[in-house]
This record gives structure tokens, sequence and C-alpha cells, in this order.
């Protein structure tokens, strides 16, 4: 009750044993215990033993009675029109909605889990008790928004006041024995509905450990004796990349002169426009840029048709010099057309544009008709 999970535990009868997997509370008032039987037999009338799991029911407990502190702590930061919308608590994590008109901010979570883990290390006392329903509201006692309640209710109060709520769940008796609590996530559920999951005692152990050995892995990838020492590690090799990383822009302009200075040499002449179409299989989007501008160096009426196959998405580019355009030439047009013949789309400015590549074998088919397309494209 309360959004928590039913005890799990054994069930025996001798040497006959149930496994109990679930329990929940009937209509009736009955509890019904969801079992399977794992050894030996058992009949109606058998005298049995009940074993709840106390592991897995004081983990749950912590996890709930942080969830009150949870939603104290939200009121006292985000203020008083915080108010539960939902939560869900099990030996592993506690799940809370409430009313919230805006993600909560790094400051403001940090703020609320500090809260939560100050009342934690007070070891203040929690208190359940059956009273009537008037009493429970005079003592301030919150309860969930359109949820109905009998003549007597249950209430549980951490001692010191810092939370009072009405509820049906199992808790602690001692703030303490919460451990400590972390929030892991805080998350949108719905319009003006937050979200914050958050772990306790063992869960906060297990979040600790989980980070130690991500950053002990990060230090031994990085050759560090001394963790402590990682993130002086980290900003070198950001460093040492950025430097690489002029480095390759540098061969990568290189290269595409390289390539460019070659294709002068081997460009035809189509309507007074010097041409070259051609299929680079090393060349990929990253040095498309680079050959444009190097055609806009171009002063004389060149047009370049480049089918960059190095890119998971092969793309046809087409550059037109500043006189090739003045001519008639339009490169978003071009571009167009050529990937037609593949079955491929797309176009762009007249001095620069791009296209898919729809089908990689109609490659030589598209270049060896680009003389074509550019003459009906020049002579209108």
């Amino acid at each position: 009750m309360g959004g928590q999970v039913g005890d799990k535990g054994v069930i025996k009868s001798g040497d006959s044993v149930m496994r109990v997997l679930d329990t929940k509370k009937a209509t009736t008032g009955q509890f019904v215990s969801e079992c399977i039987v794992e050894s030996g037999s058992f009949f109606a009338g058998d005298e049995v033993l009940a074993q709840v799991d106390e592991e897995l029911r004081l983990a749950t407990e912590r996890n709930h009675t942080c969830c009150h502190l949870l939603q104290a702590a939200l009121r006292k930061v985000l203020g008083d029109h915080v108010h539960q919308a939902g939560s869900y608590v099990d030996p592993y994590r506690c799940r809370f909605d409430f009313s919230h008109f805006s993600a909560v901010t790094p400051d403001e979570l940090a703020q609320v889990e500090r809260l939560v883990n100050e009342e934690i290390l007070k070891g203040v006392q929690v208190r359940t008790q059956e009273l009537p329903i008037e009493e429970a509201r005079e003592k301030g006692a919150i309860a969930l928004f359109g949820e109905k309640y009998g003549k007597v209710v249950r209430v549980v109060s951490v001692e010191d006041g810092f939370s009072t709520e009405f509820c049906g769940g199992t808790h602690l008796d001692n703030t303490a024995r919460a451990g400590l609590f972390k929030i892991v996530s805080e998350s949108s559920v719905a319009a003006g509905v937050r979200r914050i999951e958050g772990v306790t005692g063992m869960g906060v152990l297990k979040i600790f450990d989980e980070i130690n050995g991500r950053v002990k892995e990060a230090a031994t990838i990085l050759k560090l004796s001394d963790p402590n020492h990682l993130a002086d590690r980290i900003m070198g090799v950001l460093e040492e990349n950025k430097s690489l990383e002029r480095v390759a822009e540098s061969l990568k302009k290189k290269i595409a002169d390289g390539i460019f200075a070659d294709m002068i040499k081997n460009c035809r002449e189509v309507c007074g426009i010097k041409v070259m179409a051609n299929m680079m299989t090393n060349v990929g989007s990253d040095m498309y840029d680079n050959l444009a501008e190097g055609v806009k160096t171009i002063d004389e009426p060149f047009v370049l048709l480049m089918a960059g196959t190095a890119d998971e998405k092969p793309k046809f580019m087409c550059a037109c010099s500043k006189k090739a355009v003045e001519m008639g030439a339009n490169a978003g047009k071009l571009v167009r057309e050529a990937a037609a013949v593949t079955g491929g789309k797309g176009g762009g400015r007249p001095d620069m544009a791009m296209a898919g590549i729809g089908d990689i074998n109609k490659i030589d088919e598209a270049l060896h008709a680009f003389d074509g397309i550019l003459t009906n494209i020049i002579n209108g």
C-alpha cells in the first residue's frame, strides 16, 4: 500500500516450502499471497510458518521512508504547491511523481538531496499511528490528492515535524536506518508533473561502486596510476586532439589541392566551359568544401561534378566557377539531373550544390550523361 510493492518470503510446513512471489490486499480486506511450491505439498488446514524476506522488506522500508522525506524536502525547496501525483516503492528504488511547473534545476536537486540526507543523519524516530481523520488533518498530515479515506487513517510521522503523511505502507522506525539517499534522475512524465527516482542504503553504495569503477577504468585507459589526476589528463588529451584535428585539416586541404590540380590538368571542354566529372572513391563529404572552395578560385569557366563514395551515404557534389555561372551553368540544376540518373535527389545554389546517389552502380552512367546535361542547361 502507499505505492509500495508487496512482501516476498517463504511459507513452510515441515519440509514443504512455498516461495511467496507477491502479496496483495484484496477488496475484502484479506491478504493474498501469490506462491509457487518449491518442495513437498500443502493442504487446506495445514499449520504453516510464514516468513517475510527481511532484507527485501527493510530495503523497501528505506525507500518508502525516504519517499516521504523527499516530498517534504521538495515542498521546502520548490514550494507548497508540490503535491504527490503518484509513487512506486520497491527494494531497489523510490519513484516519486509530483506537481511542478518546470524542470527541477541541478542546484534545487542538490538542495533537496541534502535536506533528505540531513534528516537521515539526525537519526529521527519515525512513528506510525492510526488516528481519526480529523485529528490527522489537525496534525498537518498530507493526504494524496483525490484519494478516498475512511474515518480512521494511518499516519506516518517523522517525529521532529519534518514530514507527516497519510500512508498505508511499511516504514523504518528511525531515519538513520536509511543510510544515505541519492537522486538518480529527474524527468517529465506529463504536463505539470515531474518524476524523481532515488536510491537508499546499499543502492547508494552500488552507485558509488559503479562510479568508482568507471573512474578507475578511465584512469587505466589513460595510463594514470592515480585517478585523482584524471581531470588534468583529460584536459591534456582534449588539447592533443585539437592539435591533431588541426594537422588533419591541414592534410585534408593538401590532399584536396592535389586532387584539384590533377582535375585541372585532365578536364575537357563543353560549350566553352572546362568540365571535370569523376568518381572519387577515397573522397568523403569532409573534403567537399575544400574542393568547392578550389573551384571558386578559378578565373575561367569551370564546372566540377564529383561522386564521393567514401561516406555511408554516397553523394554528388557540383561546383561552378563565377564565370561558368555567368555563362548559364547552375550547380543546383546540374547535380539534381545527374543524381536523377541514379535515382537520387538533391539540389542547391548555382555555385555549389549536393545530391544523394541512389544506385551507386549507375554512377558511371550519370557521369557520362553529364556533358549532355550541361549542354541542355546552357542552351536553355
